[in-house]
């Protein structure tokens, strides 16, 4: 039996990249995201944060450990 043979699309959108980028954060963003997770004191209120800035819970704690040992320089 013969493979099914799939054909390239016929041109890629000039919108999308070829490869996507990943997102980096300046440290003014990140003393700002850190803030509001401080300030969070509602059941769900850090979740919440976490999904309107599309983060994961480990990025908060990497930043917290950099924050505390005054990595952040502005």
């Amino acid at each position: 039996r013969r493979p099914t043979v799939v054909p390239a699309p016929a041109a890629a959108s000039p919108e999308l990249s070829a490869r996507p980028r990943r997102r980096s954060f300046t440290a003014q963003d990140k003393l700002r995201i850190l803030a509001d997770a401080d300030r969070a004191a509602a059941v769900g209120g850090i979740g919440a944060i976490l999904r309107r800035e599309g983060i994961y819970s480990s990025a908060l704690t990497d930043w917290r450990r950099q924050r505390d040992a005054g990595a952040f320089r502005i």
